[in-house]
């Protein structure tokens, strides 16, 4: 395997988790409003 490829594999991985956490903190906020009303 080339490394860049497994560069740019685990660059996307990692962008993936990111959007995968950001998308879980807008839940959590969203409940979190939710339980304050």
């Amino acid at each position: 395997m080339d490394i860049n490829n497994y560069f740019n594999l685990n660059n996307y991985n990692i962008d993936s988790i990111l959007k995968l956490i950001q998308e879980y903190q807008k839940v959590v906020n969203e409940n979190k409003i939710l339980k304050n009303t």
